[in-house]
């Protein structure tokens, strides 16, 4: 698939990506997809881990530097 049909679909992807990204990034947790397309779902999954795991590693930094 190529053209304005891929292009909508990679937008779609990386949407699903920053909005999960920015929901873990909040400290929020997994069960509140917006999505109920499986693929964006999915997509939508790996943003919120990667999130997630930034959130978490901004947290020990925070918790480490009041000791």
């Amino acid at each position: 698939m190529n053209g304005p049909e891929a292009q909508d679909q990679n937008a779609a992807r990386e949407k699903a990506y920053n909005r999960g990204c920015m929901w873990g990034m909040s400290g929020n947790d997994d069960s509140h997809c917006p999505y109920q397309d499986e693929e964006l779902a999915r997509w939508w999954l790996i943003g919120w881990q990667d999130g997630h795991s930034a959130w978490q590693d901004r947290s020990d930094q925070q918790t480490k530097a009041s000791c």
